[in-house]
């Protein structure tokens, strides 16, 4: 297994069929004679640099690999793919079966199909006779503050980023509180010093009344970081909430038929990274 060879050069049209299909099923909406038109793809051949570059313009990520059959079974987390053909096509591969009777089994299936349905199953005989050992990596990418990327660490830190100014005061409020701590002892030391040992009633007044202070600031300090932080819980729980409901609503009925209440409850995070069980 390589990485593509970047200067070659693909059939233009098989390969924006193909690219077009499976953009779509990463939420990028587009067709094949728009690609032409918007970047001028006019020659039949066409650079795989030149189609790495598009797909960035998008928002997705190409990445061409040479495989042998031994190795086609490393990619099944990263499908669907595209697969070259010998004859310049492309199939797109949905997955793959390992305990097939002769062996592991590529399902494939033609762009353009409607749903999902495989229309190919390769072995390692067919694939060898059929495919250029040439795939297609695609992947969506994601900004950081991107609502629609997958639930994951990267999701939280968008969802705290977007409550930077809250979270920015609630630090400043933990660290005026942080030093707050050291004025008791201050305090403590100046009485014993000065008003127990010179008598000095002015003195024991005055730190009376900068206690009382300090300890009004300190409860409003203290306050307004609960509730700081309450509006931050509030509103990033209100979005991860809203969040799962969507991915929810776009999963067929079979899905609920198939999977107990229980269990979409207890694991909702795989089910919306998925989209299937």
């Amino acid at each position: 297994m390589r990485k593509g060879g970047s200067g070659a050069a693909l059939d233009s049209s098989a390969f924006l069929r193909a690219f077009v299909d499976i953009a779509g099923r990463s939420g990028i909406e587009t067709g094949a004679e728009e690609l032409r038109r918007v970047y001028a793809l006019t020659d039949a051949q066409t650079p795989v640099d030149t189609f790495v570059a598009i797909a960035q313009a998008l928002g997705l990520r190409l990445q061409p690999f040479d495989v042998a059959w031994i190795s086609m079974a490393r990619f099944r987390a990263a499908f669907p793919a595209m697969v070259e053909l010998r004859d310049g096509s492309w199939l797109i591969a949905e997955g793959m079966v390992e305990d097939g009777p002769h062996g592991p089994i590529l399902l494939a299936r033609a762009p353009g199909a409607q749903g999902e349905a495989v229309d190919l199953a390769l072995d390692e005989q067919r694939f060898a006779r059929l495919c250029s050992g040439r795939i297609m990596l695609v992947k969506r990418s994601h900004r950081i503050g991107d609502a629609a990327q997958p639930f994951s660490m990267r999701w939280i830190v968008a969802q705290l980023l977007t409550e930077r100014v809250l979270l920015r005061d609630i630090g400043i409020a933990s660290l005026v509180l942080t030093f707050m701590t050291l004025f008791p002892p201050v305090l403590t030391m100046i009485v014993v010093d000065r008003v127990l040992v010179n008598h000095s009633i002015s003195t024991l007044a005055v730190m009376g009344g900068a206690l009382a202070v300090l300890i009004g600031f300190k409860m409003v300090t203290g306050y307004s970081r609960r509730l700081l932080l309450e509006a931050v819980a509030t509103r990033i729980d209100g979005r991860l909430s809203l969040y799962l409901f969507d991915r929810l609503l776009v999963l067929p009925l079979d899905f609920f038929e198939r999977n107990p209440t229980g269990l979409i409850q207890a694991k909702p995070p795989r089910f919306s990274r998925s989209g299937r069980s």
